[in-house]
């Protein structure tokens, strides 16, 4: 079977039709149960993304240091010249904005489970 035949088995399962059932079903056992319909969408890659990023965010840059540092101790960070409030508000707004992200996919996402 063809890549490019996977849209077309799609928009059949998507139109229900009695006759096309058996190959479908057959389709199934040949890639397996990767493309049935399940409750897993599309927020489990984001959420992913998401995680990618803050680490980076938070071991590889000046910022993820200072961060950490703030959290460690705010008087030290503030001796060392951080700037801990700007740090605590900014960690604030990271955590705000993954929240936000996680309601959006929760609210907006399709789960046909």
């Amino acid at each position: 079977m063809k890549i490019g035949l996977l849209p077309l088995y799609i928009k059949l399962y998507d139109d229900n039709s009695p006759k096309m059932r058996p190959r479908l079903e057959e389709f199934y056992e040949k890639i397996g149960n990767l493309l049935r319909p399940s409750s897993l969408n599309i927020g489990i890659f984001i959420a992913v993304i998401a995680a990618i990023v803050v680490y980076i965010l938070l071991n590889k840059t000046t910022f993820g240091y200072e961060l950490k540092a703030c959290g460690h101790n705010r008087d030290a960070s503030r001796y060392a010249g951080i700037n801990e409030k700007r740090s605590i508000l900014l960690s604030m707004v990271i955590a705000g904005m993954l929240s936000g992200l996680a309601g959006a996919v929760m609210y907006l996402a399709k789960s046909d489970g």
